[in-house]
């Protein structure tokens, strides 16, 4: 019994094709899966380049438009707290820093209060606030004003960082 197989067919050596035999006595040829250069994508573009510039600026400038005007502009107010290490009053020494110990923990907590319910109403409530936004502080607004305040602090430092955002440049 005799097998009549084609004979291999070989790829020229710079080609970087892969040639497959099918079930027809055609050979298939494959393309490599390699992504594309930026050389060969210019290559495609060659002779096109006028299409090209044309649909970047039909996209382009009515995207880029539309996303200006769409965008709200928002405004940052920062502040700084900072907090001064009394030695004196740790009931224990100070260590080589000059700070007392426990003073991180401290930090944290101060810094966490500023998020606490009790705060935010206070300031929610302060004259300078009344006169932005007058009326009664409700349970709502102090959620929103928790959700776009950022409170930070660094380790090891003295300072607390808030920063709040709004719409409203004068707040």
């Amino acid at each position: 019994m005799s097998h009549d197989l084609p004979a291999p067919l070989h790829a020229p050596h710079n080609s970087n094709a892969v040639v497959l035999l099918a079930d027809a006595d055609e050979p298939v040829e494959a393309q490599p899966s390699t992504p594309r250069s930026g050389r060969s994508i210019l290559a495609l573009l060659r002779g096109r380049y006028h299409w090209a510039v044309i649909l970047a600026l039909l996209f382009g400038v009515p995207a880029g438009i539309a996303g200006y005007f769409y965008v709200q502009p928002m405004y940052m107010s920062v502040g700084q707290i900072r907090i001064n290490p009394d030695p004196r009053a740790a009931f224990e020494g100070v260590g080589d820093s000059g700070v007392p110990p426990y003073f991180d923990s401290y930090m944290d907590v101060q810094a966490a209060r500023l998020y606490s319910e009790p705060v935010v109403s206070a300031a929610l409530q302060s004259e300078a606030w009344q006169r932005l936004r007058p009326g009664e502080v409700t349970d709502s607004d102090i959620r929103i004003f928790t959700r776009k305040m950022d409170v930070e602090r660094a380790r090891r430092g003295q300072t607390i960082d808030i920063a709040y955002e709004d719409k409203d440049p004068m707040v």
